[in-house]
């Protein structure tokens, strides 16, 4: 690993074969390095006195080093034993060149790259474990083809990447590692290597210390039931011992792969927010505490390697992280990811996004995480969860084409979300469709079609008295309606502890119904309006929440609506249009800096895939374009004078 600078790398580190010595007998558990902490500490030639420390790694009777230097060089040291020099002394050549670690600039990623930074803006599908059809370097390959850029694999133990936990594998000593997982580990990270991947290496997961998300506690070896040492799942963030086995594990992973450039950052926890700690004891300060002190840690081994996490991205744990990481699941990924605003701070992006509903379209999915996320100015694409579909037609196609429109534009972080305005004829189903899953809502009164997008921060799951922090308000829609019309609040799902539904029109309740115990049925709550203007306003004063798909509004959407995004030489719009199979829309679309002039225009067809090269023509500001499918992405780039 690099031990230059924190964060940045130097463009260009180079690599000396790996160091190996048996020249230290292990004390106990070669694993544990509480009793085995086996550095080499080495300074190059005529460097005065500039020093790397890198951890050793045990590895079948014998000590290795992997060292990557920031210059080019022959460097000679010492290996330090429990803190204390030892008379092994060793000399290292470093003349391998190694370009391609992430690193982070401001919001943006980059990759050395020999120079000042190539962008590198992650977009791909998670790899988390061995699963579907294809096998893990089979994928990768297909990855590679279509352009991907990211993964994210899972250190879990089904799958047999746990070292203290295989389930095919031998089971090790307590506290040791087994060492067909060690290698399982090296041909997963030299697969990544060889197809040019990133990842993120997930350390843990919440199914490991969870009893009712993804259970895996009652099967955990930590588990005092099958002889371990932790009484419960929430000590495994306290507990002394569990603390120093995940070190262990941390500062293992950090000497064997750290040096990969595949590897873009330690991901501490998958979805933190449904261990036990969280979903019973609500414990957010210890969670946070122990995120704090890893990160700590890593840094004190691996001060260049990323650093992040999973969870809810409103809670105390990104203070040492390097970039915010969210998932969501929703019955709208784009209403989900444009209601997710960029972090002025950090680098941010969706590590995992998926439907919260069936019956949708997983091409779809892709295609709104990616450009959802490029005109909500993320620093990555919202990366699509369920790689065991990926073998279905047009999946990797629908990668493919957005990859290559995004190399075509350049930096996407360079473009930046503009206002415009869309002319367009009415007599479209407005439908909202909640953006957030189990998370507060941050909006609740809409004013529409105006505050249309708005709705990415409202939460499908409407709050009863029980968790009235988490929607403190009734939702409230404001329209105008310009004939009669029936509007449709589509319940998908209710709490087994009862909730109560009112539903209030102009001041007036218009419906109300509880629902108690299990066995309930989605149902469509209809309310008759007539021609003028309305407010439409939801409550739950039940107990516990009651969960809304959508909410549908006819005849008051335009049938056409659309976002651009500019980085003052091209402009990409994309356009949605509420048309069916054969039938075709026409909006204009102004744009107060646009300059009039010949552009060329590159339009994209996003579901059949069709591509046209035209010209067009702005005059005061405004473009008309005909002839629009469902779903089109045009870009504009103005011709020279």
């Amino acid at each position: 690993m690099l031990i230059d600078a924190y964060i940045k790398p130097p463009a260009i580190a180079y690599k000396a074969k790996t160091v190996a010595i048996r020249e230290f007998a292990p004390v106990g558990n070669p694993y544990d390095a509480s009793q085995n902490d086996i550095r080499l500490v080495v300074t190059k030639n005529g460097a005065g006195g500039f020093q790397l420390s890198f951890p050793a790694y045990f590895d079948g009777g014998t000590w290795k080093v992997n060292v990557v230097a920031p210059s080019k060089g022959t460097y000679r040291g010492y290996f330090y034993r429990n803190g204390q020099k030892t008379k092994v002394q060793v000399t290292v050549s470093a003349v391998e060149p190694i370009t391609g670690y992430v690193f982070k600039e401001g919001t943006k990623f980059r990759l050395t790259d020999g120079k000042l930074g190539a962008p590198y803006w992650p977009v791909g599908h998670n790899l988390a474990w061995q699963g579907g059809e294809y096998k893990f370097r089979e994928q990768m390959d297909l990855m590679k083809a279509n352009g991907l850029n990211w993964t994210r694999i899972w250190a879990c133990h089904w799958d047999n990447r746990n070292p203290y936990w295989p389930t095919s594998f031998p089971k090790p000593k307590d506290g040791e590692f087994a060492p067909e997982v060690l290698r399982r580990l090296d041909e997963t990270i030299a697969a990544a290597e060889l197809t040019g991947l990133k990842f993120q290496f997930v350390l843990f997961h919440h199914g490991q210390v969870s009893t009712d998300v993804n259970p895996n506690w009652s099967d955990h070896p930590w588990n005092k039931k099958n002889g371990g040492f932790l009484s419960t799942a929430t000590e495994f963030f306290t507990n002394p011992e569990a603390i120093k086995r995940q070190r262990n594990f941390i500062r293992y992973a950090i000497a064997r792969w750290g040096s990969s450039p595949s590897i873009m950052a330690w991901e501490l926890f998958n979805e933190v927010q449904f261990t036990e700690a969280i979903r019973k004891g609500g414990d957010w300060k210890t969670v946070a505490k122990w995120h704090d002190d890893m990160a700590t840690y890593i840094r004190s081994l691996d001060p260049c390697r990323l650093i992040t996490t999973s969870s809810e991205l409103g809670q105390p744990i990104w203070s040492r992280m390097d970039y915010k990481q969210g998932h969501g699941y929703p019955s709208s990924i784009l209403g989900f990811v444009m209601g997710t605003p960029a972090d002025a701070k950090l680098p941010l992006f969706h590590g995992e996004i998926g439907w919260g509903d069936s019956g949708h379209s997983d091409r779809e999915a892709i295609r709104d995480g990616i450009w959802g996320a490029f005109f909500a100015g993320h620093s990555g694409a919202a990366q699509f969860w369920y790689w065991d579909q990926m073998n279905k037609p047009g999946m990797y196609g629908e990668y493919k084409r957005s990859i290559g429109i995004l190399k075509s534009l350049g930096d996407p972080m360079s473009f930046q979300r503009q206002k415009i305005a869309v002319n367009s004829l009415k007599g479209a189903t407005l439908q909202l469709v909640p953006g957030r899953g189990w998370e507060k809502s941050d909006v609740m009164t809409f004013d529409l079609p105006a505050d249309a997008e708005s709705v990415g921060q409202l939460s499908g799951f409407f709050q009863g008295t029980g968790h009235r922090e988490m929607q403190p308000n009734p939702v409230s829609i404001k329209f105008t309606a310009e004939k009669p019309g029936e509007a449709s609040i589509n319940v998908a799902e209710f709490a087994t502890g009862g909730s109560k539904a009112q539903v209030f029109l102009d001041g007036k309740e218009v419906f109300t119904k509880e629902w108690k115990g299990q066995g309930n049925k989605a149902e469509s709550i209809r309310i008759p309006y007539a021609a003028g203007p309305h407010v439409l306003r939801i409550e739950n004063n039940g107990p516990d929440w009651f969960r809304v798909r959508s909410i549908d509004i006819p005849g008051i959407m335009p049938v056409s609506s659309a976002m651009l995004a500019s980085n003052g030489d091209k402009s990409v719009i994309r356009i949605n249009s509420a048309v069916g199979d054969g039938n075709t829309a026409t909006c204009t679309i102004t744009h107060a800096k646009w300059n009039d002039g010949v552009y060329d225009t590159k339009i994209f067809d996003m579901s059949s895939g069709r591509e046209f090269n035209t010209t067009t023509t702005i005059k005061g500001g405004a473009i008309k374009i005909d002839n629009l499918s469902s779903d089109v992405l045009v870009v504009l780039t103005r011709r020279a004078r």
